[in-house]
């Protein structure tokens, strides 16, 4: 759901995993380390191996990665790992139905490109790392292949 995550790219940890265009890779796994004597960071395994390291000062980091483990869990297939302990403080279910709502606003939209013929812009709408579309989209996605293969 790469456009989507976009909407959400004022986090920092989202904001390293939104690409556009989207990598040709999946994302396999995100983890989340926050060490007593150095400054918390966070690994991206991408399915052909490659890692991607990033490392964020202490303050706020908590608060970003229980933003952003909500976020990925909701809207991706990505294994997430993690010792950080989740934040208290924010509304979970106040943030999934505002990422789900921001999920329907993407699909709305790709459904405007697809209806154009606009098949690779509307893939990228959705990246490699999605999970829990409806079929329709999922049939969307297939169809939209398909018609770049064969071009």
């Amino acid at each position: 759901m790469n456009h989507t995550l976009d909407q959400f790219s004022d986090n920092p940890i989202i904001y390293e995993l939104v690409n556009w265009p989207p990598r040709p890779q999946s994302v396999s796994s995100v983890r989340a380390s926050s060490p007593l004597f150095r400054n918390p960071f966070v690994e991206i395994a991408l399915d052909d191996n490659e890692m991607i390291t990033r490392t964020y000062s202490k303050d706020g980091f908590t608060e970003y990665w229980t933003e952003a483990r909500v976020i990925l869990e909701t809207l991706t297939s990505i294994k997430l790992i993690s010792d950080v302990k989740v934040s208290e403080a924010m509304d979970i279910e106040a943030l999934t139905a505002r990422i789900l709502e921001e999920r329907d606003e993407s699909i709305a939209e790709a459904s405007l490109m697809f209806d154009s013929g606009m098949y690779q812009q509307f893939l990228w709408q959705f990246g490699r790392d999605y999970k829990g579309l409806p079929d329709q989209v999922v049939e969307k996605i297939a169809v939209a292949r398909a018609q770049l293969k064969g071009e």
